[in-house]
């Protein structure tokens, strides 16, 4: 069993990916055509933040 119980860091990017999720949300609600989708999905996966999160979430272990 692990010593350590809280990692602080992993949850300051779990708040930084739902924050992330939150806009992405509130532009789908913007958004009706599948083009626009499309759009705004790439801008948010070319934000740095976004790949750093994602990077971070696949290198859990569960």
């Amino acid at each position: 069993m692990s010593s350590k119980i809280f990692d602080f860091s992993m949850y300051k990017i779990y708040i930084k990916f739902s924050n992330v999720l939150n806009k992405f949300s509130i532009i789908l609600k913007l958004l009706h055509k599948k083009t626009q989708f499309q759009s705004a999905f790439l801008i948010l996966s070319k934000n740095k933040n976004v790949e750093f999160i994602s990077q971070k979430l696949n290198n859990l272990k569960y």
